[in-house]
């Protein structure tokens, strides 16, 4: 066969598959079944860690989980939110001491509520 004849084939078919995903779906949407109500967390509700970790770090901002309320997303607009070896900064040092020096994620365990 030849170019010629396959380019506007080949075109055409790709026409029509791409048509394809612009329809409406044949059956229906599925429902939400999720039941959880989302709650709005105040300022008075916020855990007790997060206001103590602002005050470390004021530059350091914690967005809550609409759904459970609890942390989402922990950071820092300049630096990090530890030292050396998970040490200083937003982590106190009874904090650190409480958890094993074998423990790997040694300066992540230290944000658990």
């Amino acid at each position: 066969m030849h170019k010629e004849f396959i380019l506007p084939w080949l075109a055409a078919f790709s026409f029509v598959c791409s048509a394809a995903d612009v329809l409406p779906p044949a059956s229906p949407q599925l429902t939400n079944y999720d039941k959880r109500i989302p709650i709005t967390p105040d300022a008075s509700s916020r855990p007790a860690f997060a206001t103590s970790f602002q005050s470390k770090l004021p530059d350091a901002k914690v967005d809550f989980d609409v759904i459970t309320g609890s942390p989402k997303w922990i950071r820092r607009e300049q630096g990090f939110l530890t030292g050396p070896a998970g040490e200083g900064k937003a982590i106190s040092p009874a904090t650190l001491a409480a958890l094993p020096t074998s423990e790997t994620n040694r300066g992540h365990g230290c944000f658990r509520p």
